[in-house]
C-alpha cells in the first residue's frame, strides 16, 4: 500500500518545483479602416496601428496588461457613415512568431468641421468580439477590447484593450522555450519540501522491515 503512495509523494513534489513560468511578450498592431461616406469633402474614415513593438512580461492565468492598439480619425469635411469596418491583427514576435488572426469593429460616426481647422466626430467604434480569444504556439490569449462612443476627434481617437496571457506550456522559460521555469514560490517550496519528507519517511519505514530467516 505504501509502494502505491510514494508515485503520488514524488509527483507532488516534483510539480511543485515546476512552476508557472513568467513569459515575455512583444507584439505590432496593425489596423486597417474602409469607409464609403456621404460627404462634402473627403471624412473617410482612417486608421493607424501602433507600428514599434510593445514589450513586457505575463503569468498565465495572471492580470492583464493594458495596451495600446493604436488610434482611428475622419477626414476633414461634412457628412457621415453608418456602416464603416475597422480591422484589428496582432502580430507576435515573442514568445513565439504568431497572429492573432482578426477582429473587426463597427464604425459609425457624423464629421462636422471645416476644411482648414480641425473638426469634430461624434459616433461609436463598437467591436464585434469585446473579448478576443486566440491562440498559437501552445499559448493562448485573451483580448479585451474597449469601444468607443460619442467619440470627439481633434486628430485621431486611441484604440485601446488590455491583454491576458490565459495559458502557456508547461516546463517554458520566459522566452516560451523549453526548460526550467521561474523560482518557486514559497507555497511550492513548502509543498516540494513536504513531498520528499513523506518519500524519505516511507523509505525509513520500508528498511524497519527487515526479516531475518
Amino acid at each position: 500500500m505504501k509502494y502505491s503512495v510514494l508515485p503520488v509523494a514524488l509527483g507532488a513534489a516534483l510539480a511543485a518545483a515546476t512552476p508557472a513560468a513568467a513569459t515575455d511578450i512583444s507584439f505590432t498592431t496593425t489596423l486597417t479602416s474602409s469607409s464609403t461616406p456621404v460627404c462634402l469633402g473627403s471624412c473617410h474614415l482612417h486608421s493607424a496601428g501602433v507600428g514599434s513593438a510593445q514589450s513586457f512580461t505575463l503569468d498565465a492565468g495572471g492580470a492583464g496588461q493594458a495596451v495600446s492598439l493604436g488610434s482611428a480619425w475622419v477626414d476633414a469635411g461634412f457628412g457621415w457613415d453608418t456602416d464603416a469596418d475597422l480591422d484589428l491583427e496582432l502580430d507576435f514576435t515573442a514568445p513565439v512568431a504568431g497572429t492573432s488572426g482578426e477582429t473587426s469593429a463597427l464604425v459609425q460616426y457624423l464629421r462636422v468641421g471645416g476644411f482648414f481647422r480641425n473638426g469634430v466626430t461624434g459616433g461609436s467604434i463598437t467591436w464585434d468580439d469585446p473579448v478576443f480569444d486566440f491562440g498559437f504556439g501552445g499559448y493562448q490569449f485573451e483580448l479585451d477590447l474597449q469601444d468607443v462612443h460619442g467619440w470627439t476627434l481633434a486628430s485621431s481617437t486611441p484604440i485601446n484593450g488590455t491583454l491576458k496571457l490565459l495559458s502557456a506550456p508547461q516546463g517554458t522559460d520566459p522566452n516560451g522555450n523549453a526548460g526550467a521555469g521561474s523560482v518557486p514560490e514559497p507555497a511550492g517550496w513548502m509543498l516540494m519540501l513536504g513531498g520528499f519528507g513523506l518519500i524519505g519517511g516511507m523509505l525509513r519505514g520500508q528498511r524497519r522491515k527487515i526479516v531475518f530467516a
